[in-house]
């Protein structure tokens, strides 16, 4: 529907442009599969100076029936601690 969110976010994937929700450590730690097949960083995509945007390459196109899978290594810590427990049954 035009004039939401959603038509906003699809019309930048459809162009190239993908939002991450926070910062990459970098570009070596975004990794792209368009329908299983792996994209060269670099070369299919890069990463925006501001780390926080990842552009397609325009030869690529994109359409609404691709699939991407996106997994991004971001720099922040989320949980600054960790602790576990150990149960013994009899």
């Amino acid at each position: 529907v035009p004039g939401t969110p959603d038509f906003y976010s699809f019309n930048d994937l459809v162009s190239g442009r993908i939002k991450l929700r926070s910062p990459a450590a970098g570009a070596q730690y975004v990794w792209i599969s368009k329908n299983g097949t792996l994209l060269t960083p670099g070369y299919d995509y890069i990463l925006a100076s501001n780390r926080t945007e990842i552009r397609i390459d325009p030869s690529i196109v994109l359409t609404e029936t691709d699939t991407l899978d996106i997994i991004v290594f971001s720099s922040r810590t989320i949980i600054d601690s960790f602790g576990y427990r150990i149960f013994c049954t009899k």
